[in-house]
């Protein structure tokens, strides 16, 4: 069975932007300064991360949009999202206010937003952080730092 194309280009207007598809309502939103993290839990009625994954967006200019990360993960050839969720992973995606900042300045709106997630876990479940093109670069920058710093960043992955 094939699946119909949809364009995400709306040329009604010269010069459009692309339109995503909402991404689903996440569970809760945590203003960072520099940025902000939209969590989607894997469980109805959560409120609190338990096994946090965060993914930090990447390189471009402006602010980060969560339903372009949604759309990317989601609705890909691999529903990411949904699986994460499906296997018990709670789901931060990382956004900056300016996506082309230094990597030392989104790096602490990244470390910000480990710090909220270790405060905000229920039980001890070692996290997964990580991003994509820059955002991997920002997050493992952020996590040696803290490192090097003695914070505990208590990831695994």
């Amino acid at each position: 069975m094939s699946m119909p194309v949809v364009s995400i280009w709306d040329n009604t207007f010269p010069g459009a932007q692309p339109h995503y598809p909402r991404a689903t309502a996440w569970d809760v939103e945590w203003p960072l300064e520099g940025g902000t993290a939209w969590v989607f839990y894997s469980s109805p009625g959560q409120t609190r991360v338990r096994k946090p994954v965060i993914l930090a967006d990447g390189f471009s200019s402006g602010k980060s949009d969560p339903d372009a990360l949604w759309n990317g993960l989601e609705n890909g050839e691999y529903p990411l999202i949904s699986q994460l969720r499906e296997a018990g992973f709670d789901l931060v995606l990382l956004g900056f206010d300016e996506r082309s900042a230094s990597i030392i300045d989104n790096a602490d709106v990244a470390i910000e937003c480990i710090k909220k997630a270790i405060d905000d876990r229920e039980g001890s479940a070692k996290l997964t952080v990580g991003g994509f093109s820059m955002g991997g670069l920002v997050t493992r920058y952020a996590l040696a730092k803290m490192h090097h710093e003695g914070d505990d960043h208590q990831t695994a992955t």
